[in-house]
């Protein structure tokens, strides 16, 4: 039987990316300054979260989402539906019992009582039933056979098919296709398990990035605030010009917008987050700014290459849960096909009966006597002459099987292509990340030569805040290259099968 790595819900596989995709260290980001405000909470909103203290990681919020994520708990009751069909399947094996009785008056009075049981079998489409049947009093002689000794009859028989539903019956088919169908609800659950992880991991990393951004943006205000009160004093001085004071003024008012749009950005992204982070109640818990981590680094020199592709889509077509999916569905619909292969052969059904009567009373003499012993071998034949309906039903499943296989086909190249853009999706972030850090490294150094130009009264208010700004704007860039990569490396995961936690740490680096 084909299984999938990872499908229960009670186990929670950390299993590396095998096949040629190293561990990556985690990206985690600067703490957010204290000025930054909490989401403003109001019933029936998110409650900020209390517990546990410390910075929140990315294992801790999809452990959340694995606990008690509501989408996810949903989709896991499809493994109770299908326990429910399956024992709804099983029912048609159930054992059937029967009983009626008989009171007659008139010129026959008689009494009459029969009860039997009925036992369908998975062995050969084979029937087994038995009873015992009580007839006391006057019957005609046509009735004769009515009539039972005072202790009753006791009787017990088979019917075996010889030809159709012999090899597959409706009642096997379907408890075989119940079956099945228990199976599917596995790859259902882990498709949605991969889904909202690999959802919830890019929230965190949009959190994590927003929290650093309004660190940037906080960072900027301090400069231009600080730099304000030298100018003023300056100027009452007499040493600086009034226009200048003016303008650095100005450049505070803006970078207190910038702030509020980073702080409004932040709030947003932990609302997002919200979603999967929740409490041992399942209520969303919206993160507060001190549970941001320290933003670190990112090593991007182990970004697997295009020449390891073949062994990442032979990696995910075992895990997949697409590609279950569709094997299991195939070997549903072969049933139906089985099925309908057998119904379009003729109904032969040989029986075999005993009968046996208890007790006294019942003649066992003359021309009209009745056996106090019975046994009974019959044969039935039956066919329908045109066979319309089971040759339809065959048509049908074949061509859903035909779908099946070409969308098992597209379900492959699907996953091919989805690998090849997170890898690529990776390299060219890695660049960007490369880049953004150059950037960042130059910008920050002429931000801090014009600061010094400035200083000594060889530049002007404009230029040192261009510059500032533009190394402002080169940390983000290196804040949303990292982010992005760690989305992307979530998104590789997503693509061959495996859970969205992260890779093992490794050393970090200074942002």
């Amino acid at each position: 039987m084909t299984t999938l790595a990872g499908c229960t819900s009670t186990t929670r596989p950390d299993n590396g990316i095998r096949g040629g995709l190293p561990a990556v260290p985690v990206f985690v980001p600067p703490p957010v300054p204290a000025a930054l405000p909490a989401v403003p909470v109001s019933s029936p909103a998110p409650k900020p979260r209390e517990e546990p203290a410390g910075p929140l990681t990315l294992d801790r919020v999809l452990n959340s989402v694995d606990a008690h994520f509501p989408l996810l708990l949903a989709m896991q009751q499809e493994r109770v539906i299908a326990d429910g069909q399956a024992l709804t399947a099983e029912g048609q094996f159930d054992t059937t019992l029967r009983s009626r009785g008989f009171q007659q008056a008139g010129t026959f009075p008689n009494t009459r009582f029969d009860v039997g049981v009925e036992q369908p079998t998975a062995v050969n489409g084979i029937n087994l039933f038995s009873g015992y049947r009580l007839g006391m009093g006057d019957f005609p002689v046509y009735y004769g056979d009515r009539q039972t000794a005072d202790g009753g009859e006791l009787r017990a028989g088979v019917t075996v098919p010889l030809l159709r539903d012999a090899a597959v019956d409706r009642r096997r088919a379907t408890a075989r296709q119940a079956a099945v169908t228990r199976s599917l609800a596995e790859p259902q659950v882990q498709r949605a398990r991969i889904d909202y992880f690999l959802a919830a991991a890019r929230s965190y990393w949009t959190w994590v990035a927003a929290a650093e951004q309004a660190v940037v943006a906080g960072d900027l205000l301090r400069l231009a605030t600080a730099r304000q009160e030298g100018l003023k004093e300056q100027f009452q001085r007499g040493a600086q010009q009034e226009f200048v004071v003016f303008d650095n003024e100005r450049e505070v008012r803006a970078r207190e917008g910038a702030v509020a749009a980073a702080e409004r950005a932040y709030q947003a992204a932990a609302l997002d987050l919200s979603q999967y982070l929740r409490d041992a109640d399942g209520d969303p818990q919206v993160p507060p700014p001190e549970a941001a981590p320290t933003f670190r680094a990112e090593r991007t020199d182990d970004v697997p290459d295009a020449a390891q592709l073949p062994a990442l889509v032979e990696t995910a077509g075992g895990r997949r849960p697409e590609l279950l999916r569709l094997a299991l569905q195939k070997e549903r619909l072969a049933v139906d096909i089985k099925l309908a292969e057998n119904q379009t052969l003729p109904g032969l059904n040989l029986t075999l009966a005993g009968a046996q009567d208890v007790g006294n009373g019942k003649r066992t003499t003359g021309s009209s006597a009745l056996d106090r012993s019975n046994l009974e071998a019959g044969v039935q034949f039956e066919v329908p002459l045109q066979r319309r309906d089971p040759q339809g039903r065959l048509l049908a499943a074949r061509g859903q099987m035909a779908q099946l296989v070409f969308q098992e086909e597209f379900a492959r190249n699907r996953i091919q292509i989805e690998i090849q853009d997170a890898l690529s999706n990776l390299d060219r972030t890695r660049v960007r990340i490369e880049k953004a850090t150059q950037e960042r490294d130059l910008a920050e150094k002429v931000a801090d030569l014009e600061r010094t130009r400035f200083q000594k009264g060889q530049s002007d208010i404009l230029q040192l805040n261009l510059r500032e700004v533009a190394a402002a704007t080169a940390r983000l860039r290196v804040v949303e290259s990292v982010a992005e990569y760690r989305r992307a490396r979530a998104a590789l995961r997503a693509a061959l099968g495996l859970d969205g936690r992260p890779e093992p740490e490794a050393g970090s680096r200074r942002p």
